[in-house]
């Protein structure tokens, strides 16, 4: 196998992900799988487990690996960063990893891992992403394939929301309420009393770490992990989505809420802008940039903190006028759906692993056109 190119064995690949089906990282994983089955790639499905044993034993083998995440299941692991590769490049000549960037530097050890010499390519779902690891000193062969969105068929599951006259703000806070701007919309939310905010988080942690609970009239929490299909209900029984994260890599309710016909109020900056214009988004100015993490954390570099005076305009502007707002982002729906579908973004990441396949040099420098993010 060793000295030929993908086409010169077959197209297969083993995709680690993490064993966790209530995860994002699975969500993404289960879509990339069957979408490059679509594409013809013969595909194997193996868990992200590498402890001792696990690295020792031989695995399943294939032309290509993909790890996703690679650097943060490094972290959760607490193995030996080295060893991992290692261990993977005994059974697969090509290593790729999908990475994130949720500000605009990653650390030193990070940059390290990422320039690793058997690291074949890393991927990331924005141009944003790529140009905080260009920035931080990565050198490796950069790929950007954005995620994708696929609307389904709702539950009924908050279908009962609607029986609430008054017009519903969803907001998503999940594990991160800092990156996710939490404590703006706290402060956002006593200027829309005649609203009902509908926020969707992650319970677990401690009382008193930040994670929203029901501490006002006017909130409604969600804290399951939810099936596609009810997902598909909490957005179709909302109204707008309120957006004010510091920082993220793709951002995914952004695009799932364009995807759905909801008007979207979030910062004009980042990678959502990479997707969203005028006919999806309101766009809220940047007050400043800030660190999102502590320092010490491997996303290290700095995120944008919306404008609240800018939010509660643009927000009061689309609960003014929310017929006209829905009608607009409906009417780009269907477009949008199209441009960001999972099966575009399969077929993005199927050119990018052709093309890094076919590189003799993974340190050749300039963009390429998955780094340049074309689509």
């Amino acid at each position: 196998m060793i000295g030929r190119t993908i086409n010169e064995t077959r197209r297969a690949l083993v995709y680690y992900r993490v064993p966790e089906r209530a995860s994002s990282f699975r969500v993404v994983a289960d879509h990339h799988l069957r979408e490059l089955g679509a594409q013809g790639w013969e595909t194997t499905e193996a868990d992200l487990r590498f402890d001792r044993p696990a690295l020792e034993s031989r695995g399943p083998a294939a032309p290509v690996a993909i790890v996703q995440p690679l650097f943060c299941y490094a972290n959760w692991a607490g193995t030996d960063f080295p060893a991992i590769v290692s261990a993977l490049r005994r059974r697969h000549r090509w290593l790729l990893g999908l990475e994130v960037a949720d500000t605009s530097r990653i650390s030193a050890r990070f940059v390290g891992w990422a320039n690793h010499p058997e690291v074949s390519a890393l991927i990331l779902p924005s141009r944003t992403a790529v140009d905080a690891y260009r920035a931080s000193g990565v050198v490796t062969s950069l790929h950007c394939v954005p995620h994708g969105v696929e609307p389904v068929a709702p539950s009924t599951r908050f279908a009962a929301l609607r029986a609430d006259p008054r017009p519903k703000i969803l907001c998503f806070v999940l594990e991160d309420p800092r990156r996710k701007g939490w404590d703006l919309v706290q402060k956002l939310m006593p200027a829309f009393r005649d609203c009902s905010f509908v926020v969707k988080r992650l319970r677990y942690g401690p009382e008193g770490d930040g994670t929203p609970r029901a501490f006002s009239p006017n909130m409604v929490t969600v804290d399951d992990w939810l099936p596609v299909h009810d997902l598909a209900s909490l957005y179709v029984n909302c109204d707008v989505l309120l957006s004010l994260h510091r920082g993220g890599a793709f951002e995914l309710n952004c695009a799932e809420a364009a995807a759905y016909g909801l008007p979207v109020v979030t910062p004009r900056h980042g990678c959502v802008l990479e997707y969203l214009d005028e006919r999806t988004a309101h766009f809220v100015d940047v007050a400043e940039l800030v660190p999102v993490h502590q320092p010490s954390d491997d996303h290290c570099g700095l995120g944008a903190v919306a404008d609240l005076g800018d939010a509660v305009k643009r927000l009061r502007g689309v609960v003014a006028g929310l017929t006209e707002a829905k009608a607009a982002a409906h009417a780009a729906r269907d477009r949008f759906r199209e441009t960001w579908s999972w099966a575009a973004a399969g077929g993005k990441l199927s050119e990018a692993i052709t093309e890094i396949v076919a590189r003799r040099d993974k340190h050749t420098p300039g963009p390429t056109p998955h780094s340049a993010g074309r689509r």
